[in-house]
């Protein structure tokens, strides 16, 4: 029915304003460096832009995450 209809499209709305609320506070708390902001932008455009999997994206961001933050874990 159309208030079915009308009740979603405001949910959809309400979905769609928690889902960026978290995001934004765990960007807020991960991407802290030049580095981390280029490796979540590179990532971002390539699965929005280059419709790359974001399987893919995540295997990727744990290599590079590995090769490139390797003192920050050891210290």
């Amino acid at each position: 029915t159309a208030w079915v209809q009308k009740a979603f499209s405001g949910i959809r709305a309400a979905v769609v304003a928690m889902i960026v609320m978290a995001v934004w506070n765990v960007g807020k708390k991960s991407v802290t460096t030049p580095t981390k902001t280029a490796i979540a932008v590179g990532s971002f455009l390539a699965i929005a832009g280059l419709h790359w999997s974001p399987i893919l994206m995540i295997v990727a961001g744990a290599v590079l995450g590995m090769l490139l933050f390797q003192r920050e874990v050891r210290a």
